[in-house]
């Protein structure tokens, strides 16, 4: 099983330039790409909606770690595009005049 601590703690602590290398880092190692949204970037984020409640980070630290999972998924758009990642349904939106 893959180690994600340092991307939990990459996304946390907003490691802007250091993200997308431990991304790409778990993913030679062969790891699925939705495991390491889930289980890497994902949790990075939880991590920080804990800190967020308990108010030890504000917004701007919440920014920079959602910079921070977004240039971790850019990383692996290319693969959850290539069927990865399946649907779980389909909705519409709309509204009634």
């Amino acid at each position: 099983m893959a180690d994600f601590t340092d991307i939990i703690n990459g996304v946390f602590k907003g490691k802007l330039k250091e993200i997308q290398g431990l991304v790409q880092e778990v993913l030679d190692e062969g790891v699925n790409a939705n495991q390491i949204s889930d289980d890497g970037l994902v949790r990075g984020m939880d991590v920080v909606a804990e800190k967020w409640r308990e108010g030890e980070v504000f917004v701007p630290e919440v920014l920079r770690s959602a910079k921070t999972m977004q240039l971790g998924m850019n990383i692996l758009k290319l693969i959850l595009g290539e069927g990865a990642l399946k649907p779980k349904g389909v909705f519409a939106i709309g509204t009634v005049k």
